[in-house]
């Protein structure tokens, strides 16, 4: 079980019965050996979501960027040129909030980072002379990295850190940086993370989060999320969109990302944000390899896994080999169609009321299971 002070803000975590857990591997692992359940909590609690704050998204950004630059002696800002890194960035320049260290993190895969490439290196240049003082990274692991990451598979001391663990994506992007490094309680590591779902059961409309999406960390700063008032704020300036989408599933909103973006500020000017697909589920989205479907859940990973099997088939069976591992150290349990690369089965935090003051578990709501509607 990881600890860390409570002076970190690593808000969202695991508990199981009693033990409180930054990594879900070992969620699961506890989840197996003792049958209690996995409950994902936020830092939200029992706040009221229904009271929209009276200050914009903007103002409320440029406060708690400023608490955390106090706050801290080293930021970092994680920037990948998506909409919602974008709009923190763009909120740091703003606001003349210094960032110590930008990091783009490029998989080393070249079909694959086109946006790092396209996107986030060329925004830095563009406002070089506004990020003065900045210390620019992109990292680039070598394909040694892969193979030196993968050869040594699933170990215990990787779980413990939350270097390998249910982030089974096949690009090594966060295994090989802050996932892997011991927390420090003087260093923030900022990533733009996440827009807001909303679900309408009955007559209300409820706010609530999913682990999946937020990549729950030791080291991972989600700045959207973990701030109640940003959050509150972002709920209710999507409402109204959401309101006038005419989808059924939860998983459909990724059909409706520029309504989404938009309603919550994710478009800065008239700047190029990269559109992202994600795939759910097993239909076509897979790669075959020697005689076995290996599946992707986004763009990237295809591109990735593509090139992998005409340029370096070793390294993508390697890969293979962690993914069965991670089956053989959950008992095949919690993941999404028994495939580990479709990454684990969502749990989900409390859901927060934006219409009265009022807090339900998923068990209140949906007593016969989470249904995936929305409507």
């Amino acid at each position: 079980m990881t600890t860390v002070s409570d002076d970190k803000n690593t808000t969202f975590h695991y508990n199981v019965g009693q033990e409180k857990f930054y990594n879900k591997l070992q969620a699961i692992q506890e989840n197996i050996k003792t049958l209690n359940p996995i409950h994902f909590k936020s830092p939200h609690g029992k706040t009221d979501f229904s009271v929209e704050p009276q200050h914009t998204l903007d103002e409320l950004m440029a406060q708690h960027l400023t608490e955390l630059r106090n706050k801290f002696r080293k930021v970092k800002l994680y920037y990948s040129g998506g909409s919602d890194s974008h709009l923190l960035l763009h909120a740091c320049i703003k606001n003349n909030i210094h960032i110590d260290e930008i990091v783009c993190l490029r998989s080393g895969i070249p079909t694959a980072d086109f946006e790092i490439d396209d996107y986030a290196i060329p925004t830095l240049k563009k406002n070089a002379n506004k990020l003065q003082g900045t210390k620019i990274t992109i990292k680039t692991p070598s394909t040694e990295d892969y193979f030196n990451f993968y050869k040594e598979g699933v170990t215990d001391s990787k779980i413990k850190i939350g270097s390998a663990g249910t982030h089974t994506y096949f690009r090594l992007l966060w295994n090989l940086d802050i996932y892997g490094e011991d927390p420090d309680d003087s260093v923030l590591n900022m990533r733009g993370q996440e827009k807001p779902r909303i679900l309408k059961h009955g007559s209300d409309y409820y706010s609530y989060h999913i682990d999946t999406t937020l990549e729950p960390h030791i080291n991972n700063y989600q700045f959207f999320s973990a701030n109640p008032a940003i959050q509150i704020k972002q709920c209710h300036m999507y409402l109204s969109t959401f309101k006038k989408l005419n989808y059924t599933k939860e998983t459909d909103i990724y059909l409706e990302q520029q309504a989404w973006n938009e309603s919550i500020g994710r478009k800065i000017s008239d700047e190029k944000l990269p559109h992202k697909n994600l795939y759910f589920g097993k239909n076509n989205n897979y790669v075959d390899f020697k005689g076995k479907r290996l599946y992707f859940s986004n763009d990237k990973d295809k591109l990735a896994m593509c090139w992998c099997k005409e340029n370096k088939p070793d390294l993508l069976a390697l890969w293979y080999e962690n993914i069965e591992q991670l089956k053989e150290l959950t008992h095949n349990q919690w993941w999404n169609d028994n495939a580990p690369e479709l990454q684990s089965v969502g749990v989900f935090t409390e859901f927060h009321s934006l219409t009265s003051n009022s807090v339900k578990t998923v068990d209140e709501l949906f007593p016969h299971g989470f249904n995936n509607q929305v409507r």
